[in-house]
């Protein structure tokens, strides 16, 4: 299960994951949700005036991450998708040539 925090800047920590898009003062997004943070990033932040930010605690549920509809949906609507150009045997075994 996924749980964002908001966390002072300073308490922010190299390998921790962004939870929510960060931006300056003007609105630009500085740093978007899911991007793992490294030291350039922390000390970026700070510079740009950064006071707090949210952060991702935990890992999404996978299985659960679309509804028991959507999950049946997918599983029942979706259609295979065979190649509609087939491969003579004499054009799989040609290898490029190679000039030096």
């Amino acid at each position: 299960m996924v749980k964002y925090v908001e966390i002072p800047i300073e308490k922010l920590k190299i390998g921790m994951v962004i939870g929510k898009p960060i931006e300056d003062r003007l609105g630009r997004h500085l740093i978007e949700p899911g991007t793992l943070v490294n030291k350039y990033a922390i000390n970026e932040l700070i510079k740009s005036g950064v006071r707090n930010v949210t952060i991702q605690v935990g890992q999404e549920d996978k299985k659960g991450s679309l509804s028991t509809a959507a999950q049946y949906m997918v599983k029942n609507l979706r259609k295979s998708d065979p190649p509609t150009v087939v491969l003579e045997s004499t054009v799989k075994n040609v290898s490029p040539k190679v000039s030096n």
